[in-house]
């Protein structure tokens, strides 16, 4: 080989790294800024009966998936035990490799666990207590005492291994309205809510769970007529290379948690995105306030999306053409990402300006989503009024020529009956 192809062959090689590099670099800073969890909810988990899929639809950075196996919900009626078994069969992973690299944090509310097998159960405590999944199980339902139908089944499970509490016949239901009263404030998972008055918020249904030794309670449930005291969230780490593993007294489709009743707590989703957080060793929010609106910006941005579509499905079945208003929404969307991404990567103030910005674009693409619908149906009742117009004068000339002026008549000749001669 000549020098001069010697030279060459550096050359390349040095751009080539110079390239390899640059996209590296690329990929570590959008790494940095990226914060994409995975959840799996198993149990009592529609939307109609838990908050949480609502609540991770708001949050930018997560995902999860559904397993529906708890029966007793009011949208349950017809889940079988051999559905239960199928929906474990069709999304709970196939193999624990992919259980502990897909997900991060398991929800338990209400959750029976008959339909999962032994060897997915084994799977589970494993993620729990060596690969550093977390998750959080409810204690205020069906798991509440030995009389709820799911305790045994815990309780007999090797997951009882890696719950924060015992499930012993010492644990009972509690009775009466509560509130909290909060034990820990470092690190604030709870505690940055004082200010906001979420101590006085009521919740019920709520039991005396016993915390296993080594675990932290972070608050207490006083009942208001008894003026007796329970650990309300109680957490551990199952394993030095476990996840954190979290209970909380009642369940989250209880007072305290559920966001549509007569007094609901607005800081419910915030305390559990906390939860997860302080899970994952995420820096928890400095101003919760901020956090709490942004996410609440999220919400609205995501129905207002909706509503943009539903209205552009309507008008499409109205035969309108919705191109324009389709490149508006895409332009919409790219705002809405841009945003969500500020808010991943920590930057809350840069995402409130963007999400002030996307809400004036969202109010433009709404009024050509309107008008569009409005135009469609307008040409619509236009052909259908003529159509009946047309359809009632035509019978009502031909009723006034028939009945009226009856010229389509002629008059029949009179007969007489005359005998012969």
């Amino acid at each position: 080989m000549s020098r001069g192809n010697i030279e060459c062959a550096i050359k390349s090689l040095i751009v080539a790294a110079f390239v390899v590099l640059i996209f590296l670099a690329v990929g570590l800073c959008s790494g940095a800024a990226s914060f994409e969890r995975n959840f799996l909810l198993i149990g009592q988990v529609f939307p109609q009966d838990c908050p949480v899929p609502a609540w991770l639809d708001d949050e930018p950075s997560f995902r999860y998936v559904v397993i529906a196996t708890d029966p007793t919900g009011m949208s349950y009626s017809g889940l079988t035990p051999e559905l239960a078994k199928k929906y474990v069969r069709i999304y709970f992973p196939r193999t624990k490799q992919d259980l502990f690299e897909r997900f991060d944090f398991v929800v338990f509310p209400d959750a029976n666990i008959r339909p999962f097998t032994g060897t997915q159960i084994e799977w589970l405590k494993e993620g729990f207590q060596d690969k550093g999944i977390s998750a959080l199980v409810t204690l205020g339902g069906d798991l509440a005492s030995y009389s709820r139908i799911y305790f045994y089944d815990w309780q007999s499970s090797v997951l009882h291994d890696v719950v924060p509490i015992k499930l012993t016949g010492d644990q009972r239901e509690g009775r009466g309205a509560f509130h909290i009263k909060i034990l820990r404030d470092d690190p604030p998972v709870l505690s940055m809510f004082r200010p906001l008055g979420i101590e006085k918020f009521v919740g019920d249904g709520q039991t005396a769970p016993i915390p296993k030794e080594g675990s932290t309670v972070w608050a207490e449930a006083e009942v208001f007529d008894f003026g007796v005291s329970a650990p309300w969230l109680i957490s551990w780490k199952p394993g030095p290379q476990g996840g954190t593993f979290w209970a909380i007294a009642d369940d989250l489709d209880h007072t305290w948690w559920w966001p549509f009743g007569p007094s609901p707590n607005p800081y419910a989703e915030d305390v559990f995105l906390n939860i997860a957080f302080h899970s994952f060793g995420r820096k928890l929010p400095e101003d919760i306030a901020v956090v709490h609106r942004l996410r609440t910006m999220f919400e609205l941005s995501r129905r207002t999306t909706l509503l943009i579509v539903g209205t552009m499905e309507l008008a499409e079945k109205f035969g309108a053409n919705s191109y324009k208003v389709e490149q508006a929404l895409a332009r919409l969307k790219g705002t809405y990402e841009a945003a969500r991404l500020e808010y991943s990567s920590g930057d809350y103030q840069d995402a409130i300006e963007t999400l002030q910005k996307a809400a004036a674009e969202a109010d433009t693409v709404m009024r050509m989503a309107f008008k569009l619908k409005d135009d469609a149906m307008f040409y619509a009742y236009i052909i259908q009024w003529m159509a009946t117009s047309g359809t009632l004068l035509l019978s009502g000339s031909t009723l006034y020529t028939l009945m009226i002026k009856r010229r389509l008549y002629r008059a029949t000749e009179s007969t007489k009956f005359s005998r012969p001669g």
